[in-house]
């Protein structure tokens, strides 16, 4: 948890106030340097809000620049989202602003707690000293292929394989999964036919890939079934639409009630 961060959001006019809830939520994830990657669940937990109002207030917190997705992934899957909450950025020197009337300055910054952050969560992105070069534009599908051989995300790419990554672009996203589970599965055998490293994968992407498809058809994830299409149901009489405005509007109801409780469970615990 970020004190310099829930300080920040606090001077901030958020509106409508779940945005706010969520950016709460996220500062109470956030580090000094104001990266914050909390799953959604986690988010959902403690706002007591639903994944789908989640995802939007995080949509409208990235339009206002609030937030900012890094572009890198955290958690053993590689699936959570790492922000930088926007108050990261105003504090870098030499970029011309500063919170105003100084209040962050007299927040106390809780520089014990990051190396015990780092502990629990192994898989926390660092920031790098410098610059790190990778192929513009598709940091993530980057990072994917470089975790398959574990490369850290603060690992720069060279030019050889910038241009190999190019070569192979666009890159399908199933395709992608499964060469991830293909590499996962047989890299821990012996006598395995995996590629030893980036460069030798991008360079045999298309084999790889073949390879790939082979062994997901002869091992077929258990408990998957073929996609059927769905028929069209007919255009709903005035009266089902009437009942499901009635059913839409008990649900709106329910969750205003949720979010008053937890936006009261939230100022007894931030005052």
């Amino acid at each position: 948890m970020s004190i310099r961060a829930i300080d920040w959001i606090f001077r901030q006019d958020i509106k409508p106030s779940s945005d706010k809830f969520v950016l709460l939520a996220l500062a109470d994830n956030c580090n000094d340097t104001g990266m914050a990657y909390p799953s959604i669940e986690t988010i959902c937990r403690k706002t007591n809000q639903n994944r789908k109002t989640v995802l939007v207030a995080l949509q409208r917190l990235v339009a206002k620049n609030r937030i900012r997705d890094t572009g890198k992934r955290a958690g053993a899957t590689k699936s959570i989202v790492v922000y930088e909450l926007a108050f990261g950025r105003e504090r870098e020197p030499g970029n011309g602003s500063s919170p105003k009337n100084g209040h962050a300055q007299a927040v106390p910054i809780l520089r014990e707690a990051v190396p015990i952050l780092r502990e629990a969560v192994p898989n926390l992105p660092r920031e790098p000293s410098g610059t790190v070069r990778k192929p513009d534009g598709v940091a993530e599908v980057a990072d994917r292929l470089g975790a398959i051989f574990h490369r850290k995300l603060t690992t720069p790419w060279s030019d050889r394989e910038i241009k190999a990554f190019k070569a192979i672009l666009p890159i399908d996203e199933t395709e992608l999964l499964m060469l991830e589970r293909y590499y996962r599965a047989e890299r821990g055998h012996k006598d395995n036919i995996c590629r030893r490293d980036l460069p030798t994968l991008l360079n045999n992407y298309r084999g790889e890939i073949d390879r790939a498809l082979a062994y997901c058809e002869r091992h077929p994830l258990s408990g998957r079934r073929a996609v059927r299409m769905v028929p069209v149901t007919p255009a709903q009489t005035e009266e089902e639409i009437r009942r499901s405005q009635d059913i839409a509007k008990e649900a709106v109801q329910k969750l205003r009630e949720q979010f008053r409780k937890s936006r009261e469970c939230w100022r007894g615990r931030y005052g």
